[in-house]
C-alpha cells in the first residue's frame, strides 16, 4: 500500500504520542497556570483591595514575575526533551533523503498543533479557575469591597503575551535544531553524551566558599560599608549574588563528578557504575540540578511570605486597646461625649476609657543622606522635628510603670525588640526647644522604654523628668498639646460598624493642619519655606471618608483595630492565596522536570542495564545503581535551594537590627515547616519517579 509522508508523519505522532502528549501538558500547565494567576492579580475586584503604589502589591509583582520565570524555564526544558526524542526520526528521514525543508514544514505543523491546543485549553481553564477563586475573594475576604467586576484587559492581555512568547522561544528552538547539519549527530543527539572533566577536592571546597562569599556579601556587604565606612556601595555591587550562583554550579559538579575510594574502597566500587553514568550525562545533568535548585528556592522563598503575614496578624490582634486616636487639642474634634453618644446609637458597650496629653517639643536631629558618589552626609540641625513628650509620673499613673528617668536625661518610647536604624540614632536628639517661649533644654539619652499601646509610628515619643518636663513645658498654650484618646469595647456585633462611622466623624471633624502624610515635618516644612523650596507632604484634595486609600498615608490615621484586623485579612489573604499560588507553580515544576528527569535516565540508560543483566548483575545491583542517581538528583537541589533560601532569610533578619527577634523566630519556624513539607512532596515524586523506571526496565 502506498503510503504519503503526511500519512507517515501521522502514524509516527500515533506511535511517538507520549512525547507530544509531554509537550502538550506542559505548554497547557504553564499558559494555565500564568492565566490564572494573571485573571486573579489584574482582577478590578483584587486591585481593589491594595493601596495605590503599595508595597504588598510590588512584593507580589515581584513574586509574580519569579513565576513567570520558572514558567518559561518549564516550557524551554520540555521543549529541549521534545526535540532530542525527535532527532533519530529527523535523521532517519535526512538519511533516505527527504529535504530539511520539508522536515521543518512538519516540525512546524506538529508544534502549532501542540501548542495550539495547550494555549487554548490553558487559557480557557485558566479563565475558569481565576472565576472560581474570585469566587472564593469575594465571599470571603473581599465581601466589604464594593468594586465587583471580575476581569480586567489586562490580565487576558499579559497570559496571550507569555503565549506569544513560548510560542517564539520555541519556533526559535525548532529553527536552530533543523539548523543542524551533521547527519550523524543528528541521529544520535537522544543518544548524546556530555561529560564533566574530573576536578578535585579543592573545586567542592571553592565552590562552596563561592556560594557562602556571594550570599553573605551580596546582602551584609553595603550594610558593612555603609556602617563603617560611611559609604554606599553602588547597584553594581549586586552582582556579588553571581558569584553564589557560581558556587551552586561548582557544587553540583563536584557531586556528580568527584569520587575517591577513601577508607571504604568496597562502597566506591559498589557505586563505580551509577556515578561513571552520571559523568558521562554530567552536563544536562547539572543543568537540571542548577533548574531544580532556582525552582526550590522560588518555592520557598515565595511561601516563607506566609508566616510573614499570619504572625503580623496574630501581633496585630494583641493590640493593648481596640480605639486609639489623636489630634492636636485645639481641633474642633471628637470628644468623649459624641463618642458615647454614637455607642449607645450602635449598641455598643465602652469600656477603660482614658485620655492623656503630650506635649508636642522642637528637637535636635541628624539628617543623614548618601551624595551622587555614594559618601554618606550628616548634618545636624537644632529643629529637625517636632517630638511628643509627657512626664514620667504621668506616664506611671496611666501605665502603672514606673520609669526612673534622671534630670537633664529622656527615655525614649518604642515597640517591643525594636532597636535604632542607620538612618536615626536613639543619641541624634540632644536639645528640645519650647517653640512658643523659645527655652532649651539639652538632654542626654538614658534609656528606651517598650509600650505599644503609647508608641507613635510616625512621631517620635519620650519621657522626661517630671522638674525637666515642667521647665520646658511652661506656659505652653493648647497649640502645642496633642490628646490621644484610648479604649476598649466589649465584643458586639455592631462593633465593626460603630468603629466605621467613628472614623468617617473623625475625618469629617479633622481641620486642614491634620490633612498632611505620614512622612510629614513640620520643622521639614519650616527649613523647605525658608529656602524657597516647595514641600510636598501636605494634602492637596479634601480628605475624603470613604475614601479607603486615605487611610494608608494619613499621619493622623485612628488606630482602630476591628477595621485594621479587617483590612489587613483583606490585604494579607489575597497575598496569602497568591504567594501559595507561585510556591504551587514552581513545586508543579520541580516535580514535572524531576520525574521527567528521572525517566529519561532509565530510557537512555536501558540497554546498559541489560547488558549489566547479561554479565551477571542482579536486579538489585540494578536497583541500586538507579537509587543513587536518583537520590542526587533529588536530594542535592532540594538541600541546596533550601538552605540558600533559609540562610538569606536569616541573614535579613539579622541585618534589620542585628537580632532575631521573638516574631522573626516564629515566622522562621514555619518556614522551616514549609520547606520539610518541600521535602515530603520531593519524596513522594521520587518514589513515583522510582516506581515509573521499575516498570520501564521491567525490575
Amino acid at each position: 500500500m502506498k503510503m504519503s509522508s503526511s500519512s507517515i508523519f501521522l502514524k509516527l505522532r500515533r506511535y511517538n504520542k507520549k512525547n507530544y502528549k509531554q509537550l502538550l501538558f506542559c505548554t497547557f500547565f504553564s499558559i494555565f497556570l500564568v492565566t490564572s494567576f494573571v485573571c486573579v492579580l489584574y482582577s478590578p475586584v483584587v486591585q481593589a483591595g491594595f493601596p495605590e503604589g503599595g508595597d504588598s502589591l510590588k512584593m507580589i509583582m515581584m513574586i509574580f514575575a519569579l513565576a513567570v520565570l520558572g514558567c518559561l524555564i518549564f516550557n524551554i526544558y520540555a521543549a529541549g526533551l521534545f526535540f532530542r526524542t525527535k532527532s533519530r526520526e529527523t535523521g532517519v528521514f535526512l538519511a533516505l533523503g527527504m529535504s530539511k525543508k520539508r522536515l521543518k514544514k512538519e516540525l512546524y505543523k506538529e508544534l502549532c498543533l501542540s501548542l495550539g491546543k495547550g494555549i487554548i485549553s490553558g487559557i480557557v481553564l485558566g479563565v475558569v479557575a481565576a472565576v472560581g477563586i474570585l469566587w472564593i475573594l469575594l465571599h470571603t475576604f473581599l465581601t466589604d469591597i464594593l468594586e465587583r467586576r471580575m476581569f480586567s484587559a489586562a490580565g487576558l492581555g499579559i497570559s496571550l503575551f507569555f503565549a506569544a512568547v513560548t510560542v517564539l522561544i520555541l519556533f526559535f528552538m525548532a529553527a536552530r535544531y533543523m539548523r543542524r547539519t551533521n547527519l550523524m549527530d543528528i541521529l544520535n543527539e537522544e543518544k548524546k553524551n556530555e561529560p564533566l572533566q574530573l576536578v578535585k577536592k579543592g573545586y567542592g571546597i571553592a565552590g562552596g566558599i563561592f556560594l557562602v562569599v556571594g550570599l553573605l556579601f551580596g546582602y551584609a556587604g553595603p550594610q558593612l560599608t555603609a556602617n563603617l565606612l560611611k559609604f554606599q556601595m553602588p547597584a553594581i555591587w549586586n552582582a556579588v549574588y553571581l558569584v553564589a550562583a557560581v558556587g551552586i554550579y561548582m557544587l553540583f559538579v563536584f557531586f556528580i563528578v568527584y569520587h575517591k575510594r577513601g577508607k571504604q574502597p568496597q562502597k566506591y566500587y559498589h557505586n563505580l557504575i551509577s556515578n561513571s553514568m552520571m559523568k558521562f550525562q554530567g552536563r544536562q545533568t547539572v543543568r537540571n540540578m542548577c533548574i531544580l535548585a532556582f525552582l526550590t528556592g522560588a518555592a520557598l522563598y515565595a511561601g516563607s511570605y506566609i508566616p510573614d503575614k499570619l504572625v503580623m496578624f496574630r501581633t496585630m490582634a494583641d493590640t493593648p486597646v481596640d480605639f486609639n486616636l489623636i489630634y492636636r487639642q485645639t481641633e474642633q474634634e471628637i470628644q468623649k461625649e459624641d463618642i458615647e453618644v454614637m455607642a449607645d446609637e450602635y449598641g455598643v458597650t465602652i469600656t477603660d476609657y482614658q485620655e492623656v496629653l503630650f506635649a508636642e517639643l522642637q528637637t535636635s536631629g541628624v539628617e543623614r543622606d548618601w551624595t551622587d558618589d555614594g559618601k554618606l552626609i550628616e548634618d545636624y540641625y537644632e529643629t529637625y522635628a517636632y517630638g511628643e513628650f509627657i512626664s514620667a509620673s504621668v506616664y506611671e499613673q496611666y501605665t502603672g510603670t514606673k520609669v526612673e528617668v534622671e534630670p537633664g536625661t529622656f527615655a525614649q518610647i518604642i515597640l517591643p525588640e525594636q532597636t535604632e536604624n542607620f538612618w536615626e540614632k536613639y543619641t541624634d536628639m540632644d536639645l528640645v526647644t519650647n517653640q512658643e517661649t523659645g527655652a532649651q533644654l539639652n538632654l542626654k539619652f538614658a534609656k528606651t522604654v517598650e509600650d505599644r499601646m503609647f508608641y507613635r509610628a510616625n512621631v517620635h515619643r519620650y519621657i522626661l523628668n517630671d522638674s525637666d518636663f515642667q521647665t520646658i513645658t511652661a506656659q505652653m498654650t493648647e497649640q502645642r498639646q496633642m490628646k490621644q484618646i484610648f479604649f476598649d469595647v466589649e465584643e458586639s456585633e455592631n462593633v465593626y460598624d460603630f468603629a466605621i462611622e467613628l472614623r468617617k466623624e473623625y475625618v469629617r471633624r479633622a481641620g486642614k493642619d491634620m490633612a498632611v502624610l505620614n512622612a510629614y515635618n513640620e520643622a521639614e516644612e519650616d527649613r523647605a519655606e525658608a529656602a524657597g523650596e516647595p514641600y510636598h507632604y501636605r494634602m492637596t484634595e479634601p480628605m475624603d471618608p470613604e475614601d479607603p486609600y486615605l487611610y494608608h498615608d494619613w499621619k493622623f490615621n485612628p488606630e482602630i483595630q476591628p477595621i485594621q484586623m479587617k483590612t489587613y485579612l483583606h490585604e494579607s489573604g489575597i497575598m496569602i492565596l497568591t504567594f501559595l499560588y507561585v510556591s504551587c507553580i514552581c513545586l508543579a515544576a520541580i516535580g514535572i522536570i524531576a520525574y521527567t528527569r528521572s525517566v529519561t535516565i532509565g530510557v537512555q540508560n536501558q540497554k546498559m542495564f541489560d547488558d549489566l543483566r547479561k554479565l551477571g548483575a542482579k536486579n538489585t545491583y540494578i536497583m541500586r545503581c538507579i537509587k543513587n542517581q536518583l537520590r542526587k538528583i533529588f536530594v542535592l537541589p532540594t538541600a541546596i535551594g533550601l538552605f540558600l533560601i533559609l540562610s538569606f532569610l536569616m541573614i535579613i533578619y539579622i541585618g534589620n537590627d542585628k537580632r532575631i527577634q521573638s516574631t522573626e523566630w516564629m515566622s522562621f519556624g514555619c518556614t522551616v515547616g514549609f520547606a520539610v513539607i518541600i521535602c515530603i512532596y520531593q519524596l513522594i515524586v521520587y518514589r513515583m519517579s522510582l516506581k515509573k523506571l521499575r516498570e520501564i526496565l521491567k525490575l
